[in-house]
């Protein structure tokens, strides 16, 4: 059963929460930091899949020399590979690790 602990908030006023014991069920700031975390990664896997398209849709311009699409297509290039690509390889790889480290043997 949940009883409550006492904070104060800024304005001196409790703040009630509850304390669970061992044997109900309750993500740890870890777990929820790993979910909200999931959604970041499909959030840049989005973003990632939008600026591709746009990528695509100035192949004809870049072809053609129009500097600006060139200048656009050279921009979204770097961002696809210097930093979504590997921001999401790199958050992957923290959550895959923060689960098998949960689970028993690994």
């Amino acid at each position: 059963m949940a009883r409550n602990s006492l904070s104060k908030q800024a304005d001196g006023l409790p703040i009630l929460r509850p304390i669970m014991s061992g044997d109900e069920n309750q993500m740890s700031d870890v777990e929820t930091a790993q979910a909200k975390l999931r959604t970041a990664i499909e959030d840049l896997r989005r973003i990632r899949e939008r600026l591709r398209v746009l990528q695509e849709s100035l192949a004809v311009d870049r072809a053609e020399g129009d500097e600006r699409a060139q200048e656009l297509g050279s921009v979204i290039d770097c961002v696809l590979l210097d930093s979504l690509g590997p921001a999401i390889r790199d958050l992957l790889a923290v959550t895959d690790e923060s689960v098998r480290g949960r689970r028993p043997g690994g």
